[in-house]
């Protein structure tokens, strides 16, 4: 089993202009994240777009990504929904599938309760034997310290967390919560130094998959100690794509997909509904940012 560090992208997933899965472009994103050094591949989370897929179409995306990745590195695959019997379902077909690791987001439709989320989170967890990520802060949901504590007591393979709620310091109390028993990820690509800051094992972000070898050479550099050149490499190669695509959360899918497209990658920057696609000012004003950091577009 892999170990799980570093930089995890939180893999799109390439459709061609009707809406089906576009297979030969995945392949061709995966191969562009992993040339530029990520440490691993989160496929089907939020940037994913699970939430528009069918759990038939869930399944054969992650057997056919992992087949392609081949152990290059390591892979989480995003099971949830608001179902625990059907988590448990796409979870246990992930690890068949020689997932390394489970994103798992909370509950997110229902009003559950604190009882609810705990048996939700072990019995998901006990299901399988690799190590699951709690996702603190996916779709507005947060976890709270009392069910952290109940979900890592009950369950030894909840030993990592993707923080994405508005508060870095969460990242340092999981840490210390538990001994370091629980490895936290910084989950958002807005407040990826203040992570780091807080002692973030290692990152999960959506826009290395347009600039992997900036995230991974920004984490490199924090991690050795040089975080001025760490920061000079995250405000001049990496904010101004996210001062576009970030603040606007319903677009950014759309628009780190529009910048694959423009780069070659991927055939289409086609999204599901409800999501729209682009508007011209967005695109024009993404367009000037990925020019600006040095990115090639041979496509227009």
């Amino acid at each position: 089993m892999k170990t799980i560090q570093g930089v995890q992208v939180l893999l799109t997933t390439p459709m061609a202009e009707n809406g089906a899965l576009d297979y030969e472009s995945t392949f061709r994103l995966i191969d562009h994240v992993i040339g530029g050094g990520v440490h691993g591949i989160i496929l089907l989370g939020s940037t994913g777009e699970f939430f528009s897929l069918s759990e038939t179409e869930r399944k054969e995306f992650a057997e056919r990504a992992i087949g392609h990745i081949g152990g290059r590195v390591a892979v989480g695959v995003c099971p949830g929904l608001s179902g625990t019997e059907t988590t448990i379902d796409l979870a246990i077909q992930a690890e068949r599938c020689c997932a390394d690791y489970l994103l798992v987001p909370i509950p997110f439709y229902f009003a559950n309760t604190l009882p609810g989320i705990v048996d939700f989170f072990v019995r998901v967890a006990r299901s399988v034997s690799i190590p699951i990520m709690p996702y603190d802060g996916g779709g507005g949901n947060s976890l709270d310290m009392e069910t952290w504590r109940r979900i890592v007591a009950a369950a030894p393979n909840i030993s990592l967390a993707k923080i994405t709620v508005p508060m870095p310091s969460k990242v340092s109390w999981l840490h210390d919560e538990f001994g370091g028993r629980v490895s936290a990820f910084g989950g958002s690509d807005q407040t990826i130094l203040l992570s780091l800051a807080n002692g973030a094992s290692g990152l999960t972000v959506a826009g290395a998959n347009v600039v992997p070898q900036a995230f991974v050479r920004m984490y490199e550099l924090y991690k050795a100690g040089d975080r001025d050149m760490a920061r000079c490499m995250y405000y001049r190669t990496i904010s101004p794509m996210n001062v576009i695509a970030v603040p606007a959360h319903t677009e950014f899918i759309q628009c780190y997909k529009q910048a694959l497209y423009w780069m070659g990658i991927i055939s289409s920057p086609h999204t599901r509904g409800p999501m729209m696609p682009l508007d011209a000012a967005r695109k024009e004003e993404l367009r000037a940012a990925l020019t600006l950091i040095g990115i090639s577009m041979p496509i227009h």
